[in-house]
């Protein structure tokens, strides 16, 4: 069989902190490439060690070549921009895609805590010639009611935004840098960020200036578990189960501040370990476990160590009197506190 392959543009923006997690990320990308595609991975780096790209470059396959992109000119330009919580300003790189590949049309952008379970040329065939992008519709933000979201919505319709139903998560987006290189979007997306604090960031701006050029995707491309599902409506749930049960999901995004990496809990975690401890990083997610379970140790005999202290005051407290008792019942309220 002839082999054709087809050219699919792959980016990923990423800090140091984030290396190790990126690395699972592209792994996982990776178990699920054709031979008949050809697949490149442009690496958005604020700041990557020189070890970590040459072990991410090594990463790379015949049909699997992997660039790794310095930001340092465009830090300027963004320096500005608020960003809180566990996310980097790295986030904002992805604004200037159109300017650095001026010679690609199309380019599918990823953060770093998903899982990629399906080949990504199935959601990079996606027809966007009329369209900025496409992304996948973001429940939590239509239906939950914290504060954060309550905020986005009052800053967003301020400034005009007016279907929030058709909000999408930034996590997994198909850009056509086409049409963003045509209507300047780039400056558009910039300038709305430096004018407030989005609650959302970069996400926000993205709906914003895009709100009547955005394509819907299958959730499928975007399974977002940073929340329990038990938090959402019977019906939301009852769609969110079912589709864990037919292992309908393409993509899976540990959104939000809860991680596998640091929540051995966290739904469909398993999956994403998994893939971490057959990966380059390996090494550093072993470490990290057999860390984990050095403090839970430590922390079970400190605990223990306590109890027994707690025991030998209530005991002394029960058979002594006078000015003794009160000191051990003093003691005994420290540990019962």
């Amino acid at each position: 069989m002839e082999n054709n392959t087809f050219p699919i543009h792959v980016c990923f923006s990423s800090d140091q902190r984030y290396t190790n997690i990126l690395i699972v990320a592209l792994q996982s990308l990776i178990n699920h490439t054709s031979e008949f595609n050809k697949y490149y991975i442009h690496i958005l780096s604020d700041g990557i060690e020189k070890q970590y790209k040459s072990l991410i470059c090594g990463m790379g396959t015949e049909n699997i070549t992997i660039n790794i992109i310095e930001m340092d000119i465009y830090k300027e330009k963004i320096k500005n921009i608020f960003v809180d919580r566990h996310l980097s300003i790295a986030t904002y790189y992805r604004f200037f895609l159109p300017e650095l590949f001026k010679d690609i049309n199309k380019i599918l952008y990823l953060d770093t805590d998903i899982l990629i379970m399906d080949d990504i040329e199935k959601i990079y065939n996606v027809d966007i010639s009329e369209k900025y992008m496409a992304g996948c519709n973001d429940i939590a933000f239509n239906t939950l009611h914290f504060e954060d979201f309550q905020n986005a919505h009052v800053l967003l319709k301020k400034l005009g935004y007016i279907d929030r139903k058709k909000y999408v998560n930034a996590g997994i987006l198909l850009f056509n840098l086409k049409k963003m290189r045509d209507t300047n979007a780039s400056k558009r997306l910039l300038d709305m960020a430096l004018s407030h604090k989005f609650p959302f960031h970069d996400q926000d701006v993205l709906n914003l200036i895009f709100q009547d050029g955005i394509q819907e995707l299958d959730e499928r491309w975007n399974f977002i578990t940073h929340l329990s599902p038990e938090m959402y409506s019977n019906t939301v749930q009852k769609s969110l189960y079912n589709r864990i049960s037919s292992n309908s999901m393409s993509i899976i995004h540990y959104a939000g501040a809860r991680k596998p990496w640091n929540d051995f809990s966290m739904l469909l975690g398993g999956l994403w370990w998994k893939t971490a401890l057959n990966s380059p990083a390996s090494a550093y997610f072993i470490k990290e476990i057999m860390t984990a379970q050095a403090a839970q140790y430590y922390s079970k005999q400190i605990s223990l160590k306590l109890k027994i202290k707690r025991e030998f005051y209530r005991a002394m407290r029960n058979i002594t009197f006078g000015k003794l008792r009160n000191f051990y019942n003093k003691k005994l309220k420290k540990y019962e506190n």
